[in-house]
């Protein structure tokens, strides 16, 4: 009996157990969805206030600030030429349509080139007013005018109504002539020397290679010696310097030794130099066809760079920067261009008589419009220095040939251009009184300041 009743006992306690457990899965369920109804609940009233019509508000669409674009209605545009501009692009950013700024360039062309525009020139473009436009306008007839400023030019361009098409007008602004004379100590070299004692780059540049003929920059020159030079430069209106004249006068003391060079027009009006007694600066050729480069390599035996092993050098080295401009050492036709991998890689060879050649090697590139056959002048740019072929840096390997062998061009004394004579040379020398006078009279004015 006993036995009977603990067993009811522990099936009375199993079934306690599963009902306990199925009761609290039953709360757990009524709880969960008594909590989903509520939250539904709310969250239904919340949808129903956000988009009820009568409480919405207006939306407002949001604004986006976008840089502003030229309009073509605007009176007046003003631009400054950047670096990379062209007229077609300062049409473009002025509104005005692609054919119509193809148009006006052609009309500008006409007058002035406009490639040749310059990085601070200025351009106007100034727009019709609505109401004054005519009644069968079309894009064209929306401008009332277009200027383009550059130095000493004024290129203005209107359209004309009755032709339908724009007509350009050049307008040349009055340049004054302004005098400069420098002289100093040379230092270090006389590019720098010049530079800080107020020279014009350009200027000192036409010196050095005026000197060129007859001054080797890199072993004439001397701490302590000692330049003079005069020249002018051309002021606009607002008293800004244009562009730099002419050089008339100049001189270097070379180790107590004077060079003078002088800039005369002749009564057949051709201009040039020539020293104090007359005779031409000019010969057949440079000694030195670069501006600025040190001899890193003379005439001669020497250990080759690359090789290794000694042998004979037979032209001049001019160590420069990549990209220097290198000039033709003479009047001439050009006799060969070449290009191979090693040796003289890039290189051309000018014949200036039956007698004289220059070789010029490893340029980086050719100068435009340089060619087999194409004539060149004294002093023309030919090339620009570089490192193709042999080479172990950038250089110029310059060479002088004399029927066919080179020789050493330090060594050759080249003919000189023909002296002055008769009634050239009279006015020359009545001229060099005036230019002895000038020149004292710039001295004393530097001393007082």
């Amino acid at each position: 009996m006993r036995e009977i009743i603990f067993a009811s006992m522990r099936k009375l306690q199993k079934f306690d157990k599963l009902h306990i457990i199925l009761f609290l899965g039953i709360f757990i369920s009524l709880a969960f969805n008594v909590s989903f109804y509520i939250s539904f609940n709310d969250l239904e009233k919340d949808l129903e206030t956000i988009t009820a019509p009568e409480e919405m508000e207006e939306a407002k669409p949001e604004v986006i600030e976008q840089e502003k674009t030229p309009d073509p209605t605007d009176s007046l545009m003003l631009f400054t030429v950047q670096s990379g501009d062209t007229l077609f692009k300062i049409f473009s950013d002025a509104g005005i349509a692609i054919n119509d700024s193809y148009s006006i360039s052609s009309a500008i062309n006409k007058v002035y080139e406009v490639s040749k525009l310059k990085i601070g020139n200025q351009v106007e473009v100034k727009f019709l007013a609505e109401a004054d436009k005519p009644e069968d306008h079309d894009y064209y007839s929306k401008v009332s005018y277009i200027k383009v400023i550059t130095d000493d030019k004024i290129i203005e361009v209107k359209y004309d109504n009755k032709e339908k098409e724009y007509i350009a007008n050049l307008v040349v602004i009055p340049l004054t002539v302004k005098e400069v004379f420098a002289h100093g100590t040379i230092n270090d070299s006389l590019y720098l020397s010049a530079v800080n004692s107020g020279v014009s780059p350009y200027a000192i540049m036409d010196l050095i290679k005026l000197f060129s003929y007859n001054v080797d920059f890199q072993r004439d020159i001397k701490p302590g010696d000692v330049f003079e030079v005069y020249y002018n430069c051309l002021i606009n209106e607002k008293g800004q310097k244009v562009r730099d004249g002419n050089i008339i006068y100049a001189a270097v003391t070379l180790a107590g030794k004077k060079k003078e060079i002088f800039r005369f027009l002749s009564d057949h009006q051709a201009t040039d130099y020539y020293d104090n007694k007359g005779e031409s600066i000019r010969k057949t050729l440079l000694k030195t066809p670069i501006s600025g480069a040190k001899i890193s390599s003379g005439f001669g035996i020497r250990k080759h760079p690359i090789l290794g092993y000694s042998k004979m050098h037979k032209g001049l080295d001019y160590a420069a920067p990549r990209g220097t401009p290198v000039f033709a050492a003479g009047d001439g036709i050009i006799h060969f261009i070449k290009v191979v991998k090693n040796g003289y890689g890039k290189h051309l060879e000018i014949k200036h008589s039956s007698k004289y050649s220059t070789l010029y090697a490893h340029l980086d590139r050719f100068a435009s419009g340089v060619a087999k056959g194409s004539r060149v002048s004294q002093g023309d740019i030919i090339g620009f220095v570089g490192s193709t072929g042999m080479a172990t840096g950038p250089h110029l390997h310059y060479e002088v040939r004399e029927r066919g062998q080179q020789v050493n061009p330090a060594k050759i004394s080249f003919p000189k251009f023909p002296a002055l004579t008769g009634a050239d040379l009279q006015r020359f020398k009545n001229q060099l009184k005036g230019m002895e006078e000038k020149i004292l009279m710039f001295k004393k004015k530097d001393a007082n300041k």
